[in-house]
Order: structure tokens, then C-alpha cells, then sequence
């Protein structure tokens, strides 16, 4: 499972960016609350993060293995 390893809009906020002028000028409202929600972003969001507070990908997301998860990938494939 890929997931957050840090708290994106305090970065965020730490860059110069409230969540007001995230949702009125850059990200729709959907997505900020996706980022405190720790749910799905796009790519373009996560480039738009990077950018933004100058973190690199790796600097935000983490691989945590999940067997259950690997099973059932494994599972569509059979």
C-alpha cells in the first residue's frame, strides 16, 4: 500500500500555502480534503505538491506491504 509519510498541507503550510489559497487558486476543494484525508491523489497533484514545498516524491509517499493486499493482486492474475 503506498500512503503518506508526512502531513502534505502542513508542508504545504510550512511553504507559504493555507488551505485557502490551496482551494481558491491551485487544488480544487476535493483534492485538499483528499490530502487531509490521506486518499488518492493524481500525478499532477503530486507534481503540484513537489513543486510547491519542494519535496521530492519520496519525501512524501512510503510502500508499506500489506499481505493481504499482495494475495489479491496475485489472485486477478490466475
Amino acid at each position: 500500500m503506498i500512503r503518506f509519510k508526512i502531513d502534505i498541507l502542513a508542508a504545504l503550510k510550512k511553504a507559504g500555502y493555507t488551505q485557502t489559497v490551496l482551494q481558491r487558486e491551485i487544488l480544487s476543494k476535493s483534492v485538499v480534503q483528499s490530502l487531509k484525508d490521506g486518499g488518492n491523489i493524481t500525478l499532477d497533484t503530486l507534481n503540484k505538491v513537489c513543486c510547491l514545498a519542494g519535496l521530492q516524491p519520496g519525501d512524501i509517499l512510503e510502500y508499506v506491504e500489506v499481505p493481504e493486499e499482495k494475495e489479491k493482486i496475485i489472485q486477478n492474475y490466475l
